[in-house]
């Protein structure tokens, strides 16, 4: 597994750069991550609907947000590897298809963007940098995620 992490790390050109980028932009991502959390949580509730999978889905949606935090802020270490393998296996198991995925990360990444860019203490190159850094480890764990379903 640490092999394809690299792979994928290096693929998407997750740098030290954008490492650090992140990491000194942890106090506003958590801040920005309570409010879209909350309301990631709230638009998977209205469109999932009272159906089995429904609720299946909705109740998968806080350990997403919480892990999508944990990922921005610890990055991508031994701890990230068992919880993207133990959320691929539950996300399996209970048949929830590749879209879902798809979609949750699509309506995650639009949100953050613009809440980063609507932010008011974020220069313009900073908040260049910051968006591109969160959307490669995004798009990063979206991989990841898709070789464990």
């Amino acid at each position: 597994m640490r092999r394809e992490i690299a792979e994928g790390l290096a693929g998407l050109d997750i740098s030290d750069a954008d490492r650090a980028t992140i990491r000194a932009a942890v106090p506003l991502l958590e801040r920005i991550m309570g409010e879209v959390g909350e309301d990631f949580r709230a638009h998977v509730r209205a469109g999932a609907g009272d159906t089995s999978t429904g609720r299946k889905i909705a109740a998968l949606s806080e350990q997403l947000t919480d892990h999508w935090m944990q990922l921005l802020a610890d990055g991508v270490d031994d701890a990230y590897a068992r919880r993207i393998t133990r959320l691929g296996i539950t996300h399996r198991e209970r048949g929830l298809s590749p879209k879902i995925y798809i979609r949750s990360y699509g309506w995650l990444a639009a949100r953050l963007t613009a809440e980063v860019v609507r932010h008011r203490g974020v220069t313009p190159d900073l908040c260049a940098e910051l968006v591109a850094a969160v959307l490669k480890v995004l798009f990063f764990d979206l991989d990841r995620k898709s070789t464990r379903l």
